[in-house]
């Protein structure tokens, strides 16, 4: 059963993780579409669109960032959990093979 507890675990820290670097590649994505669009809006117009897209670009920036991290956070502890599992069942094995 315990086996069975980890791989939901795992199974579900996988499915968040995917998520999270799902949502950092759109917003690296997105990020840089804005960036190209104030860089070719600059020239032309000077004024508050001009600073709403970069803070736009920024502020998506910082998500995807965010996400990449955590979602890279979630695979450490999902990692941590198959070697638990893994060095559970070579202990189980060596007793096995002792006794």
């Amino acid at each position: 059963m315990s086996e069975l507890t980890a791989s939901e675990t795992r199974a579900l820290l996988l499915l968040r993780s995917l998520r999270l670097f799902y949502v950092a590649l759109g917003g690296f994505a997105f990020a840089a579409l804005v960036s190209l669009l104030g860089a070719v809006i600059s020239p032309v117009h000077q004024g508050v669109s001009l600073q709403s897209l970069e803070v736009l670009g920024v502020v998506t920036g910082l998500v995807a960032v965010s996400s990449l991290v955590g979602g890279s956070a979630l695979l450490l502890r999902e990692t941590r959990i198959a070697v638990q599992v893994l060095s559970e069942r070579i202990a189980g094995v060596q007793a096995r093979a002792s006794s």
